[in-house]
């Protein structure tokens, strides 16, 4: 299973996610959602939806789905060059 959550690419969200990334260049990804929570050290949210692929290790993406498809769609530095 998932290097850090037993749920990894398991519901609809995260395989749309997983696509996502995998059309933009990244391999073996692994997507998962983390409870939400309140992050200590920036008084901001922990968890929401994280990915680990080839290229990232362990990179979070956001708190909500739509958030984390218009993060993919329009964020270039994600994108994984090709050779």
């Amino acid at each position: 299973m998932g290097r850090y959550s037993e749920k990894v690419n398991t519901s609809p969200k995260q395989k749309k996610i997983k696509k996502a990334l995998e059309e933009i260049g990244h391999t073996n990804v692994e997507v998962w959602w983390e409870n939400l929570g309140v992050a200590v050290e920036m008084c901001g949210m922990s968890g929401g939806y994280f990915f680990h692929s080839d290229q990232e290790e362990h990179y979070p993406l956001g708190l909500s789905f739509d958030e984390v498809i218009e993060l993919i769609n329009r964020a270039s530095w994600l994108k994984v060059k090709s050779k």
